[in-house]
This record gives structure tokens, sequence and C-alpha cells, in this order.
């Protein structure tokens, strides 16, 4: 949890600092197109409700942030802020349930969490700064989706089916 703590200060240093308006509403986020390559397809659902529709919202947000890379947005403030809040409930969500199936993987999962957690506050910070590495973030989120989402969250499908089984 101290590493969400210091992504939560990093970004609200980054608030403070910038003065923007950080309303996630606000924006053409509504409007990007979606890069095929991490939209969420069925394929990619754990079993669980809550986690294939946080998956989906990560997804999503990767994508957007993608395209407006490509296409020369300067401002990413809001799509940062995004993701940065969509993987912290999703974080807490996920390792909440790992607990509640005995995963036997979980802290190699919390780990993860907490080195993406990182990344994030300090694309956060770059971005603050105007000192962003594009390339590296669209490294990341290509990390976050295709390896992450795809081949770490998949595996915990199997630790599923017996507790619905049981309930």
């Amino acid at each position: 949890m101290i590493q969400m703590e210091l992504l939560y200060n990093v970004f609200h240093f980054i608030q403070f600092r910038s003065g923007l308006d950080r309303n996630p509403s606000r924006g053409n986020m509504r409007n990007s197109t979606v890069s095929p390559i991490m939209e969420w397809t069925p394929e990619h659902s754990v079993g669980h409700d809550l986690l294939d529709s946080q998956h989906k919202k990560i997804m999503q947000v990767c994508a957007q942030i993608d395209q407006a890379i490509r296409n020369g947005v300067d401002d990413l403030q809001n799509y940062l802020y995004v993701l940065t809040i969509s993987a912290e409930h999703h974080f807490k969500d996920e390792e909440k349930f790992l607990q509640q199936i005995n995963y036997p993987y979980i802290d190699k999962q919390i780990q993860d969490h907490r080195n993406f957690a990182k990344r994030i506050a300090l694309f956060n910070l770059q971005d603050s700064i105007g000192k962003l590495d594009r390339s590296a973030l669209q490294t990341f989120l290509y990390d976050l989706c295709l390896d992450h989402i795809e081949n770490e969250d998949i595996r915990f499908i199997s630790y599923l089916k017996p507790v619905e089984a049981a309930e």
C-alpha cells in the first residue's frame, strides 16, 4: 500500500503543480479511435464480471492513449489521470479477489501491480514537467495490456472455477 500512497502523492502534486482541471469527462477521450491491438475481446475474460469490466476499461484507456500519441496529441494529462484511477481501483479489487481464491502466485501479481503503479506515477510526473517519454509510455501500455492482462491475469481462471462450483 505504500506504493499506492506514493502514487497518490505524486499524482496530487502533479494536480497542484499544474493547476489544471483533471475532470476525466472533459477533453476528447470519448472520441478517440481504439487501437485494435489493445481492444478487449472475450478471450481476455478471466470469468469475473468486475475484473473483466475493469480490464476492458484499462485496455480502452491504453488504446486511447496510444492513439492520442499516434495522432500527436500534446496534452495527455487527462488520459493518464483516467489510467491512474482505473489501475488503482483494479489492482485493489484484483488483489482482494486473488486472496479470496487463495491464488498461489498472488505475491508475483502484487509485485507486478506495484511496478505498474510506480511506472504510471513516473509517466504522470514526466508529463507534468514536459519530459514524457512517449515511446516508453507506448511500450508500457502494450506490456500492461498484451503481456500482463493476456498472459498473467488469464492464469487465475483455473483457480476461479473451483471456487464458483463450491458456492
